[in-house]
């Protein structure tokens, strides 16, 4: 799902520049389809009535999405809502109710790769990160598998020894999961880790090498003129 900033002054909406916006997102995108609108706030406000009437002569039922980034509860509080018109219509006394509905955030591989990196600077004095080597990335993410498999380790003894009750669409998923793994022998699989292991090794290793062969070609380039 993709969106695009629409620059509002008070209550006031340029639509031509929301069209032109949209008009030039499909061509990029053209299965793109406007599903609602997003502001940023801690709830509706009477402003919300107006800017959602116009959306709504774009796409039927828009979805309106709050965003909380004042953090007061320490989070990036979400609301999602969808309008019910009441009132007598066509009559001054018509308006608009905003039914909050449930939602679930979801994201792709790379969003949530970004998502984990930002969360890194929470922790960093200087708000500022770098970026690990290939082989501490592997680490990291070993260490992240090896943790989630202890929890789902504990999750099925404490069903099994009737700490917390069974869950049948929780067992499902968990199913899945084992059988989506491939049946290798751990020989097998040990074998293929150190093949890919000596593979990565060799890469920074060249990698390396030229580096240090263009270092000394420039320092030699230096010398000689």
């Amino acid at each position: 799902m993709n969106n695009l900033k629409i620059q509002k002054d008070k209550v006031a909406v340029d639509m031509e520049y929301a069209k032109n916006m949209y008009e030039l997102h499909k061509k990029a995108n053209s299965s793109a389809q406007i599903v609602g609108w997003y502001a940023t706030g801690v709830d509706v406000t009477d402003h919300s009535v107006l800017i959602h009437d116009f959306y709504s002569r774009e796409t039927a039922n828009p979805v309106h999405l709050i965003l909380d980034t004042t953090l007061q509860k320490n989070t990036l509080g979400i609301k999602a809502y969808v309008s019910s018109n009441i009132g007598v219509p066509d009559e001054t006394t018509e308006g608009i109710l905003f039914c909050p509905v449930e939602y679930a955030i979801s994201n792709s591989g790379a969003e949530k790769v970004g998502i984990e990196w930002l969360k890194r600077t929470r922790t960093s004095t200087t708000k500022n990160i770098s970026l690990p080597s290939d082989l501490q990335n592997i680490l990291q993410s070993t260490d992240k598998i090896s943790k989630m498999l202890e929890l789902l380790l504990k999750y099925v003894d404490d069903v099994l020894t009737g700490e917390i009750p069974a869950n049948s669409t929780v067992g499902r998923m968990l199913m899945n999961l084992v059988d989506s793994v491939p049946q290798i022998k751990s020989q097998e699989f040990e074998a293929m880790m150190n093949n890919n292991m000596q593979d990565l090794l060799m890469i920074c290793y060249l990698a390396s090498v030229t580096k240090s062969q263009l270092s000394f070609g420039q320092k030699i380039n230096q010398v000689t003129t």
